[in-house]
């Protein structure tokens, strides 16, 4: 039997068996015709972009101190561990304002905001290992003072 083919709405994520449905559809959406909501979508996509940014630069901060802690470079390691605890803390509060827009956003009836609310909660979960990499590190730089 053969599959049945899906054709999706770039702006509101609805799926039609037919591209003439779709192109129907297209005429109508609600979401394709609300500036609002586009300008409310790309805003937090934005966010989203630039907290990813953040996540990768605390990952390369934690990185970088493990390997200074592992040639035995102390102060180095130090410095790569003070600078990704005070990016740590700034991404953690910038990711709790985006969960909150996000479910916001969600909440106006906006179906594309689920992919967004999925890669944010994949973001919370980065900072959560690195919430457990910083801790390993302190303790690490900790140990190596005695």
């Amino acid at each position: 039997m053969r599959k049945a083919a899906s054709y999706l709405c770039a702006d509101c994520g609805a799926a039609f068996g037919a591209q003439w449905a779709k192109t129907d559809h297209a005429r109508t959406c609600p979401v394709a015709q609300s500036a609002e909501l586009r300008r409310v979508q790309a805003a937090l996509e934005a966010k989203q972009h630039s907290l990813r940014a953040e996540v990768d630069t605390c990952y390369r901060y934690a990185a970088r101190a493990f390997a200074a802690h592992h040639e035995r470079r102390a102060d180095e390691a130090r410095r790569f561990l003070t600078w990704l605890t005070e990016d740590f803390e700034r991404l953690v509060a910038s990711l709790t304002a985006l969960s909150d827009e996000v479910t916001a956003a969600r909440r106006t009836q906006f179906p594309r905001m689920e992919t967004t609310q999925r890669e944010v909660g994949t973001l919370i979960e980065q900072a959560r290992d690195l919430q457990a990499l910083t801790a390993t590190l302190s303790q690490l730089l900790a140990g190596s003072l005695s």
